[in-house]
C-alpha cells in the first residue's frame, strides 16, 4: 500500500457474488465447513458458490447466508443476478422470506393479518409509497422514498 492511498483501495473490490461471499466469509474469520455449518449448508454448496459454479443460488439460502455474515441480503440478490421487485411482496412471503417460523404459525399469522385487514379496512398497496420532497417540508421537487427517511 503506497501512501496516501487508503485500506479499500488497496484491496480490489469483489465483482462477482462468489468473491464478495469468500471476502466477507474471511473477514467473519470463518472457514469454509464453519460458515456452512452455521448457514446448515453442505460444504461443497458454499466452495461451489464461492467459485461461482453455482448458476442460481436460491434466494432462501442467500439469505441465511446473508444473516450469518451480517450482510445486506439485498446485495447477494443483486449479485446473483436476482432482479429489484417492481412492486411489494405480499405480507406472507415477505414473513417467511424475513423470518423463520413453522407453517401452524404462518397461518395463524395470516388468519390475524386478513381479520385486521377487514376489521380496519386496510388497503393493499402494490408499489412502494413515495411522496414528494416538498410535501415533507423539503425545498426540493425531487420524490422521496419512504425508506430513506
Amino acid at each position: 500500500m503506497t501512501r496516501g492511498q487508503n485500506k479499500d483501495e488497496a484491496q480490489p473490490q469483489a465483482q462477482t457474488l462468489g468473491g464478495y461471499v469468500r471476502q466477507k466469509r474471511e473477514a467473519a474469520g470463518f472457514t469454509v465447513r464453519a460458515l456452512a455449518a452455521k448457514v446448515g449448508l453442505y460444504p461443497s454448496y458454499v466452495t461451489r458458490l464461492e467459485q461461482d459454479l453455482m448458476r442460481q443460488p436460491s434466494p432462501e439460502k442467500l439469505q441465511r447466508i446473508a444473516e450469518v455474515l451480517s450482510v445486506g441480503h439485498e446485495d447477494l440478490y443483486a449479485l446473483a443476478g436476482y432482479q429489484a421487485l417492481k412492486r411489494l411482496p405480499a405480507v406472507m412471503p415477505y414473513l417467511r422470506a424475513k423470518y423463520r417460523m413453522t407453517e401452524e404459525t404462518a397461518e395463524e399469522l395470516a388468519t390475524y393479518f386478513a381479520r385486521l385487514k377487514r376489521e380496519r379496512r386496510i388497503v393493499e398497496r402494490t408499489a412502494p409509497m413515495t411522496r414528494k420532497a416538498d410535501d415533507l417540508g423539503f425545498g426540493s421537487p425531487e420524490s422521496v422514498k419512504w425508506e430513506n427517511l
